[in-house]
């Protein structure tokens, strides 16, 4: 049996191909610029929050497209604001890099996700692990430093 890769070895891979491995802070539109130029085809649009509501941004892969919320959008590149517009576009950033297939959103929550739906729940919770690594990698987050001070890679 092989063995699988932890959220934060995947997740430096993913930081390492976007060439942004060195940076603490990382803001939305330098990664979805760099998605445009890793993946051929990868586009994203900002939308009408209505428009794929519930969701705040949701990944295509049929038309490699990334729509994110206008509210979502704006919110996201406030430094230091809410950081739920940030941790959105970025797991759909990670479902992009992931090469994973379908029509995935950022619900508010994993609960509206049918019962039924066994591996989108355990694919959408490996996203979030993956997220949550890329947003904030252990390898620049010091010993010392205290939960507020690694929030900030979050918010």
């Amino acid at each position: 049996m092989k063995n699988a890769r932890s959220a934060e070895e995947i997740a430096r891979e993913y930081r390492k191909r976007l060439g942004v491995d060195h940076l603490q802070w990382l803001d939305p539109m330098t990664i979805l610029t760099k998605l445009r130029h890793e993946i051929s085809g990868c586009d994203f649009a900002t939308v009408a929050p209505g428009e794929i509501a519930p969701a705040l941004a949701k990944w295509d892969s049929g038309r490699k497209l990334i729509r994110i919320g206008e509210d979502t959008f704006a919110a996201a590149n406030i430094p230091r604001s809410e950081g739920r517009a940030r941790f959105s576009i970025f797991h759909e950033a990670i479902h992009v890099l992931g090469g994973h297939e379908g029509a995935f959103n950022r619900l508010p929550g994993r609960s509206e996700i049918p019962g039924y739906a066994q591996k989108l729940r355990a694919l959408e919770a490996s996203t979030d692990k993956i997220t949550a690594a890329f947003m904030a990698p252990r390898h620049l987050i010091s010993d010392n430093w205290s939960v507020e001070d690694v929030a900030l890679f979050l918010v």
